[in-house]
């Protein structure tokens, strides 16, 4: 189970908060909204990250920079978006830049832990969580040195003001667009699905990716839809990517324990203790795969609600 444990205030930490897009919408109404959402999410948290040690802060923030780049998909072919394409870009690097202090996290938290429960006499558990703690702080002032540069400064202020970045899109009702992009963005999907049962992890993560930005697309336009086959088709989506995100988690240790990693894996001090955290990988890899393809056929059986389904009235809400 993933750790959500923040180090010093959990209240502080800036979750993703529903936003109520209406059938009545312009593009320039729903992106606005979509866009406050997500700089709020993004820019508090990075002020989080940047003064404290916050897990919780680190994983809220790239979800907020990912929910931001569905944003930009959603509006991607629409006439007037190159502002927003170029914010999602910035936010692309940005979530780069974040990826190794979360992996570490991940590794400490989910697969560290639990062995230290049940192994503390193993000497190479101690160093191991010594190497990890120094590997942390490096890439926390890695972090921060790049949270408080004037390009990621820039990005912040310019995503805090989305009622400028909006406006430049082309004015159409939201509900003729929101069926084109969920369709083109679901089609990505269907393609990165291709001989799912022969995936290796880096195809896994490609997938896990593209339903990501499926999953924040569904979020924002899924309101505007009725029915409960929105909330089957979500659910399902959720608990696929879930099931994804574990793997990737069990791919992003055996990466670190690799000999192209972090340098772990030479260490001869941490082999019983990285063989430990490797078995329980092992263990649990072939019941997540089976788990995996087994949500796949469950979510492609749920037949995309935006196909020739009811919207919300506006006289509804």
């Amino acid at each position: 189970m993933r750790a959500k444990v923040d180090l010093i205030n959990p209240e502080r930490v800036r979750r993703a908060r529903k936003v109520d897009i209406r059938s009545d919408f312009s593009t320039a109404e729903a992106a606005q909204a979509m866009l406050a959402e997500c700089g709020a999410q993004v820019s508090e948290n990075a002020e989080i990250v940047s003064e404290v040690d916050s897990p919780v802060g680190v994983h809220q923030l790239r979800v907020g920079l990912r929910r931001f780049r569905s944003v930009a998909m959603i509006f991607k072919d629409l006439p007037g978006q190159e502002d927003l394409a170029d914010l999602a870009n910035e936010a692309k690097l940005l979530g780069r830049v974040l990826s190794p202090l979360r992996d570490i996290e991940i590794l400490q938290s989910i697969f560290l832990q639990p062995i230290q429960s049940r192994a503390s006499d193993e000497p190479g558990i101690v160093l191991l969580s010594e190497l990890l703690d120094e590997s942390k702080v490096k890439a926390t002032t890695e972090v921060r040195s790049a949270l408080n540069t004037q390009r990621t400064q820039s990005f912040v202020t310019a995503i805090k003001s989305p009622e400028i970045v909006a406006a430049r899109l082309k004015p159409v009702p939201i509900m003729e667009l929101a069926p084109q992009s969920l369709d083109k963005i679901w089609q990505k999907v269907l393609r990165r699905a291709e001989d799912i049962q022969d995936h290796d992890p880096d195809q896994r993560h490609h997938h896990r990716k593209a339903l990501k930005g499926l999953r924040y697309a569904v979020d924002f336009l899924g309101p505007v839809y009725s029915g409960n086959h929105v909330v089957a088709f979500s659910g399902a989506l959720k608990a696929l990517q879930e099931v994804l995100g574990q793997l990737n988690d069990l791919s992003t240790v055996k990466t670190l324990f690799s000999a192209n990693g972090s340098g772990f894996a030479g260490h001869p001090d941490i082999a019983n203790a990285t063989s430990l955290i490797l078995d329980d990988v092992v263990s649990s890899e072939t019941a997540l795969q089976t788990a995996a393809i087994q949500g796949w056929q469950h979510l492609n059986a749920c037949a995309p609600f935006w196909e020739g389904r009811g919207l919300v009235s506006p006289l509804d809400e």
